[in-house]
């Protein structure tokens, strides 16, 4: 094994270990969308193998391990009140659940309640639960009301306020309410449940897990990669001057390599030390120590070509941003033809000319800069090459609950029977 192999599962190691993932608990009876929701937040189909976690059969526990992702999801199985006494039941059991798991590897760190659109109505024991989940200590503040299947509302959205508004009135003010929807060209509000979801985790480490594992909102993920860019450049300035690489020698530090594991990693790319050592050991260190390593000095204005001169920590902070910004800009390329439903080879799209003409772009602009105006470019920018934000695709305006005091909104509803006052009566 070489020096750098070594290296790189050192780290990944160091990574892995540190990793605690995010336990999201999802709520609402049967059919109420639970199952299209995380099929559209985490890209993929949760895996039937799991727990049932301690001392209760009515949650299941899918660990993002069994399911390559990086969050595990706690489920409550579906279930329809019949009576008041099946409501305290599971009020108990959900009770039982938060006491047991208290400061243990399942403590759950968001709720996700689940109400369908389709139901015309939100239940007496849908209020019941949701008073109870927000009086625990430890949820309230986490609570999210996520109203699925909003493409069976009618152009008003007029089910769906009402939810909002029953919830916010008989549970609290404060309860956050998103509005989603089975139709991908009704987006609503699934970005803004993504930016919720990630501000109220508590645990910085634990919130870059649930970055990593949504595929939705490609721009968390890379405002996620430039913070781990920026502590690597400011490292990388900290060593101080150092020979400039020979032409046998890799131009990767230790630093380097622990911040392209962690790129990878916050883009939710793999779960397997074996790949990052394959991608980073074989790819990256092979290609920047041999033929690349000139190239790059080369770009470096003022520097050129000078044997022996000393890398010093200006010039090691540019190539640290360069490095970052072409890995992340290369994932979230492909995180976002994943999220299109295409298959990715992620060690073949890091190839030797598309990180060289990545890094040469970056460095031509900003090789003389000084590690702070670097670091802070790498975070204004969301470690964005010019080029690449030029070529990125122009997003349409989020369509967000505003849109209500518009007349009709610009995207067809199937009509749906019940007014505000039905829905009231109905409960």
């Amino acid at each position: 094994m070489s020096e750098y192999q070594e290296i790189v599962e050192k780290e990944w190691e160091k990574y892995s270990k540190a990793q605690h993932l995010p336990n999201i608990m999802l709520l609402g009876c049967t059919g109420c969308g639970k199952s299209t929701l995380i099929n559209t937040i985490f890209g993929k189909q949760v895996a039937k193998v799991s727990d049932t976690g301690r001392g209760t059969t009515e949650f299941q526990v899918y660990r993002g391990e069994d399911n390559n992702s990086s969050v595990n999801l706690i489920d409550s199985k579906g279930y329809e009140m019949g009576s008041a006494g099946d409501c305290q039941r599971f009020i108990n059991d959900f009770n039982k659940w938060m006491g047991q798991n208290r400061n243990t590897q399942d403590m759950v760190h968001l709720v996700w309640y689940c109400i369908s659109v389709s139901t015309t109505r939100i239940q007496d024991y849908d209020i019941e639960v949701l008073k109870s989940v927000n009086s625990d200590r430890d949820i309230r503040g986490k609570l999210a009301v996520v109203i699925t299947q909003c493409d069976n509302d009618d152009e008003q959205g007029t089910i769906a306020k009402s939810i909002r508004d029953i919830v916010h009135e008989e549970v609290g003010s404060n309860i956050a309410v998103f509005e989603v929807s089975n139709d991908p060209k009704l987006p609503l509000d699934i970005e803004k449940l993504i930016e919720w979801s990630s501000e109220h985790i508590d645990d910085e480490d634990i919130r870059k897990m649930f970055v990593a594992a949504q595929m939705v909102n490609l721009d968390a993920k890379r405002k996620t990669a430039a913070k781990i860019i920026a502590t690597a450049v400011t490292a990388a300035a900290a060593t101080g001057a150092i020979p400039i690489p020979g032409p046998d020698a890799p131009i990767l530090t230790a630093e380097q390599v622990a911040m392209t594991a962690a790129i990878i990693g916050c883009y939710g790319m793999n779960m397997a030390k074996g790949v990052v050592t394959a991608l980073v050991g074989d790819v990256l260190i092979s290609n920047l120590g041999k033929t690349l390593v000139g190239s790059i000095i080369k770009l470096i204005p003022g520097i050129g070509t000078v044997a022996g001169a000393a890398i010093n920590a200006s010039v090691a902070a540019a190539i640290t941003g360069a490095l970052g910004a072409a890995v992340s800009e290369i994932c979230y390329n492909c995180c976002r033809r994943i999220a299109q439903g295409k298959s990715v080879d992620l060690i073949a799209e890091l190839d030797y000319n598309s990180i060289k003409d990545i890094m040469g772009s970056f460095l031509k602009k900003n090789g003389k800069k000084s590690p702070e105006e670097i670091k802070d470019i790498i975070e204004g920018s969301g470690c964005r090459t010019r080029e690449a934000r030029r070529s990125s695709p122009k997003r349409s305006p989020a369509r967000t609950c505003k849109a209500r005091a518009r007349p009709t909104r610009c995207w067809p509803r199937t009509a749906a029977s019940s007014t505000i006052e039905d829905i009231r009566t109905a409960r």
